[in-house]
Protein backbone atom coordinates (compact mmCIF):
# COMPACT_ATOMS: atom_id res chain seq x y z
CA UNK A 1 0.00 0.00 0.00
CA UNK A 2 2.84 2.06 1.02
CA UNK A 3 4.62 2.02 -2.35
CA UNK A 4 1.26 2.67 -4.04
CA UNK A 5 0.99 5.67 -2.47
CA UNK A 6 4.54 6.22 -2.69
CA UNK A 7 3.95 5.36 -6.83
CA UNK A 8 1.05 7.63 -6.96
CA UNK A 9 2.94 10.88 -5.84
CA UNK A 10 5.52 10.47 -7.82
CA UNK A 11 3.63 10.50 -10.74
CA UNK A 12 1.06 13.07 -9.74
CA UNK A 13 3.87 15.33 -9.12
CA UNK A 14 6.24 14.74 -11.90
CA UNK A 15 5.05 17.45 -14.21
CA UNK A 16 5.49 19.83 -11.23
CA UNK A 17 8.95 18.41 -10.69
CA UNK A 18 10.16 18.71 -14.75
CA UNK A 19 8.27 22.45 -14.67
CA UNK A 20 11.66 24.10 -13.48
CA UNK A 21 11.42 27.19 -16.43
CA UNK A 22 8.71 29.23 -16.93
CA UNK A 23 6.67 29.78 -20.16
CA UNK A 24 7.83 33.31 -21.78
CA UNK A 25 6.12 35.44 -24.39
CA UNK A 26 8.10 34.84 -27.63
CA UNK A 27 8.86 38.85 -27.89
CA UNK A 28 10.10 39.03 -24.88
CA UNK A 29 12.40 36.18 -25.08
CA UNK A 30 13.80 38.21 -28.76
CA UNK A 31 14.36 40.98 -26.52
CA UNK A 32 15.95 39.19 -23.48
CA UNK A 33 18.18 36.63 -25.32
CA UNK A 34 18.67 38.17 -28.81
CA UNK A 35 17.16 36.09 -31.06
CA UNK A 36 15.01 33.18 -31.08
CA UNK A 37 15.65 29.41 -32.89
CA UNK A 38 12.98 27.41 -33.40
CA UNK A 39 12.66 23.83 -35.49
CA UNK A 40 9.95 21.75 -36.74
CA UNK A 41 12.83 18.76 -36.77
CA UNK A 42 13.53 19.09 -40.32
CA UNK A 43 14.36 22.91 -40.33
CA UNK A 44 15.09 25.78 -38.26
CA UNK A 45 13.95 29.22 -37.91
CA UNK A 46 15.70 32.09 -36.43
CA UNK A 47 14.28 35.55 -35.23
CA UNK A 48 16.78 38.20 -34.15
CA UNK A 49 16.39 41.04 -32.22
CA UNK A 50 17.81 43.30 -35.20
CA UNK A 51 14.32 42.06 -37.49
CA UNK A 52 16.67 39.89 -39.81
CA UNK A 53 15.15 36.15 -40.20
CA UNK A 54 17.15 32.87 -41.24
CA UNK A 55 15.93 29.37 -42.07
CA UNK A 56 17.52 26.35 -43.01
CA UNK A 57 17.65 22.69 -42.85
CA UNK A 58 18.67 20.11 -40.40
CA UNK A 59 20.12 18.64 -42.59
CA UNK A 60 22.61 18.92 -45.76
CA UNK A 61 20.09 20.22 -48.37
CA UNK A 62 16.52 21.80 -48.07
CA UNK A 63 15.11 25.17 -48.15
CA UNK A 64 16.46 28.04 -46.92
CA UNK A 65 14.68 31.74 -46.13
CA UNK A 66 16.49 35.19 -45.42
CA UNK A 67 14.79 37.93 -45.17
CA UNK A 68 13.42 40.86 -42.41
CA UNK A 69 10.71 39.99 -39.89
CA UNK A 70 8.08 42.26 -37.83
CA UNK A 71 5.25 41.52 -35.68
CA UNK A 72 1.64 41.64 -36.93
CA UNK A 73 -0.56 44.53 -35.72
CA UNK A 74 -3.00 42.16 -35.75
CA UNK A 75 -1.73 39.90 -33.51
CA UNK A 76 1.58 41.58 -31.89
CA UNK A 77 1.87 39.13 -28.90
CA UNK A 78 2.09 35.72 -31.23
CA UNK A 79 2.36 36.67 -35.27
CA UNK A 80 5.39 37.12 -36.72
CA UNK A 81 5.46 38.44 -40.65
CA UNK A 82 8.93 37.21 -42.16
CA UNK A 83 9.15 38.81 -45.63
CA UNK A 84 11.97 36.68 -47.04
CA UNK A 85 13.88 35.44 -50.14
CA UNK A 86 13.48 31.43 -50.40
CA UNK A 87 16.56 29.24 -51.73
CA UNK A 88 17.67 26.22 -51.84
CA UNK A 89 20.77 24.31 -50.09
CA UNK A 90 22.39 21.59 -52.71
CA UNK A 91 19.85 21.79 -55.31
CA UNK A 92 18.46 24.20 -57.75
CA UNK A 93 16.22 27.46 -56.80
CA UNK A 94 14.72 30.68 -58.43
CA UNK A 95 16.47 33.71 -58.03
CA UNK A 96 13.88 35.61 -57.39
CA UNK A 97 11.49 33.86 -55.13
CA UNK A 98 10.15 35.83 -52.94
CA UNK A 99 7.23 35.13 -50.45
CA UNK A 100 5.74 36.52 -47.26
CA UNK A 101 5.05 33.80 -44.38
CA UNK A 102 3.05 34.52 -41.16
CA UNK A 103 4.52 32.34 -38.20
CA UNK A 104 1.64 31.76 -35.01
CA UNK A 105 4.57 31.39 -32.26
CA UNK A 106 3.20 30.36 -28.51
CA UNK A 107 4.62 30.92 -25.37
CA UNK A 108 7.34 28.23 -24.35
CA UNK A 109 10.86 27.68 -23.12
CA UNK A 110 14.14 27.54 -23.80
CA UNK A 111 16.60 23.77 -24.11
CA UNK A 112 19.89 23.28 -25.20
CA UNK A 113 20.64 22.43 -28.73
CA UNK A 114 21.37 18.13 -29.10
CA UNK A 115 22.54 15.95 -31.48
CA UNK A 116 24.24 16.49 -34.67
CA UNK A 117 21.41 17.73 -36.77
CA UNK A 118 20.30 20.80 -34.50
CA UNK A 119 24.24 22.13 -35.04
CA UNK A 120 23.01 23.30 -38.64
CA UNK A 121 21.39 25.77 -36.79
CA UNK A 122 24.01 27.31 -36.10
CA UNK A 123 22.22 27.72 -32.24
CA UNK A 124 23.36 27.03 -28.81
CA UNK A 125 19.62 26.53 -27.24
CA UNK A 126 16.13 26.32 -29.11
CA UNK A 127 13.08 28.17 -27.94
CA UNK A 128 11.03 25.07 -27.79
CA UNK A 129 7.29 26.07 -28.29
CA UNK A 130 4.12 25.47 -30.27
CA UNK A 131 4.39 27.53 -33.61
CA UNK A 132 2.52 27.09 -37.00
CA UNK A 133 2.65 28.79 -40.20
CA UNK A 134 -0.77 30.63 -39.89
CA UNK A 135 -0.03 31.95 -43.51
CA UNK A 136 2.12 32.03 -46.89
CA UNK A 137 1.54 34.33 -49.83
CA UNK A 138 4.23 34.11 -53.01
CA UNK A 139 6.08 37.04 -54.88
CA UNK A 140 6.18 39.86 -51.93
CA UNK A 141 9.55 42.12 -51.81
Amino acid sequence: MKSLLLFLCVFCLQPFLLADEAMINPLEAIREKGSITLSDGSSFYTFRKDGSFDSGPLGISGRTITGKWHVSKDSPDRSFVVDGKWSWVNGMSRPDDFRQITFAIYPGTFRKASGDKERFAMSDEFFQCYFIVDELASNVK
